[in-house]
């Protein structure tokens, strides 16, 4: 199951490697990168699995920035599972003799770090990663915080017995991240997991009862049978956790393995300690989960970054559409809630890549004033904060590097606009206008019948226009009442009628049948405004003019290529920017442009193929 899964993201292959540090220099070479590592004492290893929230992305058929989206859907609805089969098949075991890992010379021995461990007591189910050190072929001791698990065995203590669970090691990225979210204590991980599995592939996770009673995923790579006893080592560790740093040495519970079910030629998952896969499945639950928070407060939150430099766990940055002036520092409040070991959090506009901490550092130099925008208390922060006080108190800062409302163009970088490229990216991006013909009356009628109209209606009226009045001289003798039908459902039909029975008489009479071809002679037409006479221009007549309707009066604001209040301003402003090879075709192409993508209300920025050339004004 693992191998498929790791080939498909491009794994990388090593033929043998040593238990001992050798996994780490390779793992730490190939960041990023699955690693599948033949030989190392006779079994197979795999690292760095889901390593790249890329390939992750790819898993659930999404673009990477709506993983926080499913992740936060999947925690808040949740799916039973269905039932499944078992598969794996019951193979002999040391410990001391698998290929788990000792990464570090430091390290108290050898570790689990991929095992998720599942208890099922009293009606009570739980997914949840530990750590285990292998003491010897059978035992290990196993890393609890006083969380859900830790709970259960308490429990069972109390009641003179062991607690009977299941180790899972190898899993796909549905029970991956879900054991790594932190949810109420009635909930079960599983059903996130399923919930995970139907939004991303329409279909629910499935569950097996393994031979021992514990249901584990049916699609798992090995599961242990073990028992969580009361006794304790003296310490467990040292061992680097998810910070890069040695995390606190306590007496811990040891844990007896008893039996041993995987697949034929099983890998054997191991997770770098402090790498991009530890980051990750520990750091997106909790982004999905300060994403939720906030968006359940009313913020229009975008994205949430926890970022690489704080560990994945103790910086994250929050991209928001600020709608109020204190929605920045509600986010701040919320994404502290919601990730009580966060220690820094930045919020910016959605103009800012959270990604990209090089724009993330320039918000907070020109949109952050600390006696204004920053926020600073003190409460329990994490225990893997060597900096922390005593009792795990924590100095927690929020900054609000979010621009004033109402002052875009004092806080917006200044953009580059190559033309050039802009309408070629847009051109190959978008379908063909409707309106292909450059006929001179076709061009009008269609022209005036778009005002205030969206565009599939007038293309669609246009065209039973044309077949009742196929030219000037029809239209001039055509019945008012009829061709006002004709043109309903279009706004304003009555009123476009009569315009356009006026216009085509006028032109009958005036100009032969003709249509005007110069600016000065098509505005002495009723009703006829620049932006209309100017596709008449370009379109029929093939000279350069600009013709700037809604869509190029608000695009060219939006692209920051302009500063102008009126279409007419736009055109003189455009006029004075634009390289004139590209006026005749700029109405068609923004026309095209604000209908797909840079619409008027709730744009699709995250889609947009020019994106890193508009200064996204007012949006």
């Amino acid at each position: 199951m693992l191998r498929e899964l790791a080939e498909g993201f491009g794994a990388v292959k090593v033929k043998k490697a040593d238990k001992m540090y050798e996994i780490t220099k390779i793992l730490l070479k190939n960041e990023g990168n699955p690693v599948i590592i033949e030989d190392v004492d006779g079994y197979g290893v795999l690292g760095n699995l889901y390593s790249s929230r890329k390939n992750i992305a790819e898993w659930f058929g999404v673009p990477e920035n709506k993983l926080l989206e499913i992740i936060w859907k999947a925690i808040r609805r949740g799916r039973k599972p269905v039932n499944g089969e078992f598969r794996l098949r019951k193979m002999n075991f040391s410990l001391t003799e698998l290929p788990i890992p000792k990464f570090y010379p430091r390290d108290g021995g050898n570790y689990f770090t991929s095992s998720v461990v599942i208890a099922e007591r009293n009606g009570k189910r739980n997914l949840s990663y530990h750590r285990i050190m292998v003491l010897d072929g059978e035992r290990g001791a196993i890393r609890l915080v006083e969380r859900d698990l830790y709970k259960m065995w308490k429990d069972a203590v109390e009641h003179g017995e062991e607690l009977k669970v299941a180790v899972c090691v190898g899993l796909e990225p549905t029970f991956a991240l879900a054991a790594a979210t932190s949810v109420e204590w009635e909930r079960d991980e599983s059903d996130i997991a399923s919930a995970m599995r139907l939004l991303a592939k329409n279909e629910r996770e499935k569950i097996a009862t393994t031979p021992f009673g514990i249901k584990v995923p049916a699609n798992v790579e090995m599961v242990f049978e073990a028992r969580i006893t009361e006794d304790a080592v003296e310490r467990e560790g040292p061992f680097v956790d998810i910070t890069g740093t040695y995390d606190v040495q306590k007496n811990q519970p040891i844990i007896v393995f008893e039996s041993m079910y995987a697949v034929n030629n099983f890998l054997f998952h191991v997770v770098l300690p402090a790498g991009y896969e530890h980051k990750n499945l520990m750091g997106m639950p909790r982004e999905a989960a300060i994403y939720g928070r906030i968006k359940d407060a009313g913020i229009d939150v975008k994205d949430v970054k926890l970022t690489p430099g704080g560990s994945s766990w103790l910086h994250a940055v929050i991209s928001i559409k600020k709608r109020k002036e204190e929605d920045a520092c509600i986010a701040i409040q919320k994404a502290f809630e919601a990730h009580r070991s966060l220690k820094h959090a930045v919020v910016v506009d959605d103009d800012i890549d959270v990604s990209n901490l090089e724009e993330v550092e320039w918000a907070i130099a020109t949109r952050f004033q600390a006696k204004l925008d920053m926020v600073m208390k003190e409460e329990r922060g994490s225990s893997l904060d060597p900096s922390r006080f005593s009792g795990n108190l924590t100095t927690k800062v929020g900054i609000d590097a979010t621009k004033p409302l109402g002052r875009d163009y004092d806080f917006k970088k200044a953009k580059f606009v190559d033309f050039d490229s802009l309408m070629k990216i847009l051109k190959e991006n978008l379908p063909e206008h409707e309106m292909r013909s450059s006929d001179p009356y076709r061009v009008l009628v269609a022209t005036v019948i778009s005002h205030r109209t969206k565009d599939e209606v007038t293309y669609e009226v246009a065209e039973r226009v044309f077949e009742k009045y196929p030219d000037i001289y029809s239209l001039a003798e055509a019945d008012e009442e009829e061709l006002a039908s004709l043109i309903y459902p279009a706004g304003f039909y009555r009123q476009k009628a009569k315009k356009l029975k006026n216009i085509a008489k006028i032109i009958v009479e005036e100009y032969g049948g003709n249509i005007p071809e110069s600016m000065d002679e098509l505005l002495k037409l009723p009703g006829i405004g620049r932006k209309t006479a100017n596709i008449i221009i370009s379109r029929s007549f093939g000279r350069d003019a600009i013709a700037v309707d809604t869509h190029v009066h608000r695009i060219s604001n939006r692209l920051g290529i302009v500063e102008t209040r009126t279409p007419e301003e736009t055109e003189k402003a455009l006029k004075k920017v634009l390289p004139r090879r590209h006026w005749r075709d700029f109405n068609v192409t923004m026309v095209l442009f604000g209908r797909y993508i840079c619409r008027p209300i709730s744009p699709k920025c995250d889609e947009c193929p020019i994106r890193d050339m508009c200064m996204r004004i007012g949006v």
